[in-house]
């Protein structure tokens, strides 16, 4: 992979591949941008060293923190995400017909056309007219100033 995008950055102390224990089968790439020291450890050694200095608890925390680290990232992008659509599809109810238009209110359409939820809906729809991007009253769209 020559322009692979990284996932996370990684500092020390790092233990990469730790989930290949439990699922072997899974694949690994690594892209090293920066001077670095790796350690390729067989991993009946490594559940030597695990096993003999009973250090179970800190594979589990370490687990954790990176459940954690992805879980973040993942509503980060889920949120960016989210916006973007939100905003695509009250452009796409700015265009409908006068009948349409007047028939459904923003939240409603935006919630069917593209299946989010009605509080992460009403969230954006809420940010959006306070900060001026759209109009809406009564529920209705009235006007839709994004760019793009």
């Amino acid at each position: 992979m020559n322009n692979a995008k990284p996932l996370s950055l990684v500092s020390e102390p790092q233990l990469l591949g730790l989930s290949h224990l439990f699922h072997p089968h899974s694949e690994l790439t690594l892209k090293i941008i920066h001077p670095s020291v790796i350690y390729a450890v067989p991993s009946s050694s490594l559940f030597h060293v695990i096993n003999e200095g009973n250090l179970w608890s800190n594979v589990a925390s370490h687990l954790s923190q990176q459940i954690y680290d992805i879980s973040s990232r993942t509503e980060k992008n889920k949120k960016k995400h989210a916006s973007g659509l939100i905003g695509q599809t009250l452009k796409m109810l700015q265009n409908e017909s006068e009948e349409v238009r007047l028939t459904h209110t923003a939240s409603e359409y935006v919630r069917e056309i593209t299946g989010l939820s009605c509080s992460t809906v009403n969230r954006e729809l809420h940010l959006l007219k306070k900060q001026g991007d759209i109009n809406v009253q009564n529920g209705l769209l009235l006007g839709c100033y994004l760019d793009g």
